[in-house]
């Protein structure tokens, strides 16, 4: 038996629920996807930094392959979780940007988070999948978190939008959904993304320099000009949250202007 054979065998077993030693444990639900539970099997591996070369080349290379499949990304984000799925972006956020790393290395934990965040755009645009609510609960639940450490502090929300930024096609549903909780925890805490700043997370989203902070009161005062000569009541909703995240930090209005002109 070769070693991809074994892998397929490993994968169609626990896709099946019949292995009961896989990743996710005795109750895990099944994954319904045999790619999905090939992915899953190396992400840990990959998430700890104890892949090698090969298993991260080929974690790429089906992450990849899949990664615009609606029925692999939403078996890969089950799996996952939303927590997992933030730890292991900002792993590779980490490991791209790592001090001495080569630029063959950065360009590979760069295409791992491209694949990962197109596998969340396709995995999250039928809202009525069984994959949808415990995702975006699971966002909603570590958004405002501590998901790095106490001397590197990274928010669940800042790595959700920096992992974003590397994908497209996300649905206007996960937008909306994800733009109104972080609205709302700007609004309840305007310092919420507040730290210093981390020079190995230079691409670091939903953070504010105190500079910016101050330029708030200006940015809000020229949005609110601008939305007035938007009359349709349809979009009375959106413009109000797109104002109020343009006067918080530069990505939650980027998200807010692509769920505002999303399809």
């Amino acid at each position: 038996m070769t070693e991809y054979d074994h892998d397929i065998k490993v994968a169609l077993l626990q896709a099946s629920g019949a292995d009961k030693s896989g990743l996710f444990g005795f109750n895990a639900n099944p994954v319904n996807d045999v790619e999905a539970v090939e992915a899953l099997n190396l992400t840990e591996k990959v998430r700890s930094g104890h892949a090698s070369e090969k298993e991260l080349k080929h974690y790429r290379d089906i992450m990849n392959e899949n990664s615009k499949d609606k029925h692999f990304s939403e078996a890969y984000l089950h799996g996952l979780g939303a927590k997992g799925t933030l730890d292991l972006a900002d792993k590779m956020e980490l490991a791209a940007n790592e001090h001495g790393a080569s630029k063959a290395d950065q360009k590979l934990y760069d295409s791992i988070n491209t694949s990962l965040a197109n596998t969340v755009a396709s995995g999250t645009r039928d809202t009525t999948s069984y994959a949808y609510k415990p995702f975006i609960e699971g966002l909603k639940d570590v958004g405002t978190d501590n998901i790095g450490d106490n001397q590197r502090p990274v928010n669940g929300y800042q790595t959700a939008v920096t992992l974003m930024q590397h994908g497209s096609g996300y649905g206007k549903q996960f937008l909306n959904d994800v733009a109104d909780d972080i609205i709302d925890a700007e609004k309840a805490n305007p310092n919420v993304w507040l730290h210093h700043v981390d020079v190995n997370r230079p691409t670091l989203s939903l953070f504010h320099h105190p500079s910016e902070l101050a330029r708030c009161r200006v940015r809000t005062a020229c949005t609110k000009a601008v939305i007035r000569v938007v009359e349709h009541r349809s979009l009375r909703r959106s413009r109000h949250d797109l104002r109020v995240a343009m006067a918080c930090s530069t990505s939650a209005r980027i998200l807010e202007w692509d769920r505002f002109t999303a399809c």
